[in-house]
């Protein structure tokens, strides 16, 4: 989401005023696997005249989506911690190192570690896990 800004006030995403307008940050936090938490959604702006007016409905869809993100992050980091590698970077048959009918795939672990394997094309579907994926190739030498 971006902000919109006139004369280098922050203008009010409701009403588009520019006097008292502030980030409204969502009360709801992510956890990630790999430590930390942010909130859920971009912060609306909105002038104190909006946000009196939108408080009570303000992130109220937030707290059911925070939670469900932060059980994904969890199960995520259980599997990363029992020694899984997942997905992170794939180059199509256009690079010159990936033949062709195959995807080359970067998986990373959680203590850095890093594979390259090839995919047939067909059976990549974009995100995953090492595991999720039992024909895979060596891929040397890769990107």
């Amino acid at each position: 989401m971006g902000y919109c800004y006139s004369g280098g006030k922050l203008v009010c995403d409701s009403c588009g005023a520019t006097g008292s307008v502030r980030k409204r940050t969502c009360r709801y936090r992510v956890t990630y696997a790999e430590g930390g938490s942010l909130p859920y959604c971009s912060p609306s702006a909105l002038c104190a005249v909006c946000y009196t007016t939108h408080k009570p409905t303000l992130h109220a869809n937030c707290k059911a989506g925070a939670v469900r993100r932060t059980a994904e992050e969890t199960e995520r980091r259980q599997k990363l911690d029992a020694g899984e590698l997942e997905v992170r970077t794939a180059w199509g048959d256009w690079h010159e190192l990936v033949p062709a009918g195959y995807v080359g795939v970067r998986f990373i672990g959680m203590n850095g570690s890093e594979v390259y394997r090839l995919i047939l094309a067909g059976e990549y579907h974009g995100r995953g896990y090492l595991s999720e994926y039992p024909n895979l190739s060596a891929w040397e030498p890769h990107a």
